[in-house]
């Protein structure tokens, strides 16, 4: 199993795809207080979301308080 760390931001999705992140490819998502400091959280969300495969889990950390 291929275990490795993307240090780059959410938006930077060249640099992803050159790591072989592309939609249904990873088993886990993991980020910190990402959707505090992106322009457009909803579109990170789904953009996220894409990558995952079936059954794959998005780990999730954020600071703030939803409504």
């Amino acid at each position: 199993m291929l275990r490795f760390l993307v240090a780059c931001g959410v938006q930077d999705h060249d640099i992803l795809r050159d790591h072989g992140l592309t939609p249904a490819s990873v088993d886990t998502v993991v980020t910190f207080s990402v959707l505090c400091s992106v322009p457009a959280p909803v579109e990170t969300c789904k953009f996220l979301y894409s990558l995952l495969k079936p059954g794959g889990q998005w780990v999730l950390v954020e600071h703030v308080l939803a409504d």
